[in-house]
């Protein structure tokens, strides 16, 4: 069994190696050639770490089987730490003797921005000149990284409760006061921030503009106001997942600003060509990442794969 470290993955798999991974992923779900299933998260009480299991399968031949289990620690951060901790182990499909284990923070890290370049390529119209970037952790560096892979050329500006200033200069970005001017005039916006109540709305938004809404994943949490959500064509990484996840869809439904039946579309089904995504250059469109386990699985494997390749971590019987 391989063991990769945080450092071998991020010495593996590049931004743009974890794009195809990803938009491989979505290919797989639009052919049934990955097998999902649900997602538990798990509170063990007020003070300890929310656990989030994640289990899926490669149903292609000699496929394996994955298992991602993240820990997410409200006070990391104060001790130096990611909020997210834990693996994705890889076992082989018939057997199920192990055949890696990937550290899950840097996975995580580069499936999410990945799928949201996967989204954006897929939604926002071409040759964007201003992203914007709204948060200051992990999610934020690989999204300005995943990004800057796609789109060279644009410029980006960054907002973030904390250490804005800082980041934006150590990562070569323009800073925002607050989230409306970041968003103002932006072609891409990516919330990847901690909040629980919205920090955009409608008026916060241009025409045409493309959001990829990420950092919030329960139910009673969300980055995107009601109206913006019914402003915009809402695409879903799983419909299912959503429902009992999405505070952005969840919370427009309550307080009234969308109906049960407003349209949302998955993913994959745009990245394969079986659904239209952006229909006019005007429309917004707002992607809500909740991550899936498809994603942390082509990227594990990609992982394993280059890591391989590299002579990359560290070998163990098992």
């Amino acid at each position: 069994m391989l063991i990769l470290s945080a450092d071998d993955v991020r010495r593996a798999v590049s931004p743009a190696q974890a794009f195809d991974a990803v938009r491989e992923a979505f290919l797989s779900l639009a052919q049934d050639t990955i097998g999902t299933f649900p997602r538990h998260q798990l509170s063990a009480g007020p003070g300890r770490a929310l656990m989030g299991v994640m289990p899926v399968a490669d149903l292609s031949e000699g496929g394996p089987w994955a298992m991602k289990v993240v820990l997410v620690g409200k006070d990391n951060r104060a001790q130096g730490l990611d909020s997210h901790q834990g693996f994705v182990m890889l076992a082989d499909g018939r057997t199920g003797k192990p055949l890696a284990m990937i550290d899950a923070t840097s996975v995580t890290a580069l499936r999410t921005a990945a799928a949201s370049a996967v989204a954006t390529a897929a939604l926002a119209n071409p040759d964007p000149s201003r992203i914007a970037i709204l948060g200051g952790g992990t999610q934020a560096r690989s999204h300005v990284a995943a990004l800057r892979s796609l789109y060279p050329d644009a410029g980006f500006v960054l907002w973030a409760r904390t250490n804005g200033a800082a980041l934006a200069d150590e990562l070569g970005l323009a800073v925002a006061a607050t989230p409306n001017e970041a968003a103002s005039g932006a072609d891409i916006v990516c919330t990847v921030t901690g909040a629980a109540e919205p920090i955009l709305s409608v008026r916060d938004i241009s025409p045409g503009t493309h959001v990829n809404a990420v950092g919030a994943s329960r139910p009673t949490a969300r980055e995107i106001a009601g109206d913006l959500v019914a402003a915009s064509r809402l695409f879903l990484d799983a419909a299912a997942q959503a429902e009992t996840e999405c505070g952005e869809l969840l919370l427009a439904r309550a307080c009234g600003a969308i109906t049960k039946d407003h349209p949302a579309t998955e993913l994959h089904t745009v990245v394969a060509g079986l659904h239209a995504g952006r229909t006019s250059p005007a429309e917004i469109t707002l992607f809500k990442s909740l991550g899936i386990a498809a994603e942390d699985l082509t990227v594990a494997q990609a992982a394993l794969r280059f890591a391989r390749a590299a002579g990359l971590g560290t070998e163990v019987d098992f």
